[in-house]
């Protein structure tokens, strides 16, 4: 373990753009922010449930899970924008939010439904919903958006526009499965199942592989992950029983899957 940061907080979703982390406090209803070499920045408060974080070069986005709502601030001076909002009719229950483009992507818990947003306006561009889905994670990756449906123990692969492209199913049906993240490292899904605290590995089928670089490293699992994070060579594990972030060096020979 290179770093971890101890926040005696409930830790869902984090972003790390290689040389800041950015952490929603929960429970604290503030985002904090760190160094790479785990020393605090700052603390911005009065940001009610933050659930999940994402970051393009002007502005950071965060989720409010409480309010249904999404939170605009200014990357420079950390001043939340508040003639920026969300043009939403109903409530949403907001679990992971992602941007490309002009576009923030969002991941409605309560409602089951991924919403495209403008940037700009704060207006919707589109909603697809996906009956009897419990959508707790979404990130993009080459261009598509993936979406996690907790409930279903699948995967939605969508194009920029909300096409559906893919459907994959994660097929461990020896394992009791609730999967509450995903993230993607050589073209590999990994999984956090909050059944058994711990992080699988699958294909591009949804089959069960072995990671190489999780190897020897189960001891770093044992405190219910709740999300992972990949930045190059460094992963970024959310511990929800330790209230913890830890932080791991892969290594070039253990980034295969087989």
């Amino acid at each position: 373990v290179l770093n971890h940061w101890t926040l005696y907080n409930s830790i869902n979703l984090i972003y790390f753009d290689g040389k800041i982390l950015y952490v929603p406090e929960f429970h604290k209803n503030s985002i904090s922010f760190f160094k790479r070499n785990g020393k605090f920045l700052k603390r911005l408060d009065e940001i009610n449930s933050p659930h999940s974080i994402t970051v393009n070069n002007k502005s950071i986005f965060v989720g409010s899970y409480r309010l249904g709502k999404v939170y605009k601030i200014d990357k420079k001076n950390y001043k939340v924008d508040h003639n920026w909002e969300l043009k939403v009719k109903e409530k949403l229950g907001i679990t992971s939010i992602d941007t490309i483009n002009n576009s923030l992507f969002i991941a409605d818990y309560k409602n089951g439904n991924i919403i495209s947003v403008n940037i700009k306006d704060g207006k919707i561009i589109k909603t697809k919903n996906i009956p009897d889905s419990k959508l707790h994670n979404l990130l993009i990756h080459n261009e598509r958006i993936f979406v996690l449906d907790r409930h279903g123990k699948q995967i939605f692969v969508f194009s920029e526009d909300l096409n559906l492209l893919e459907i994959i199913t994660l097929k461990i049906p020896e394992i009791d499965l609730d999967p509450l993240s995903i993230t993607i490292y050589n073209e590999y899904f990994l999984v956090t199942n909050y059944k058994d605290s711990k992080i699988y590995s699958f294909n591009k089928k949804g089959q069960k592989v072995s990671a190489e670089f999780l190897k020897n490293k189960k001891s770093y699992f044992n405190s219910f992950p709740t999300n992972i994070f990949i930045h190059h060579n460094l992963i970024f594990i959310c511990e929800q029983s330790s209230d913890m972030i830890k932080s791991i060096e892969i290594k070039k020979n253990q980034n295969r899957s087989k």
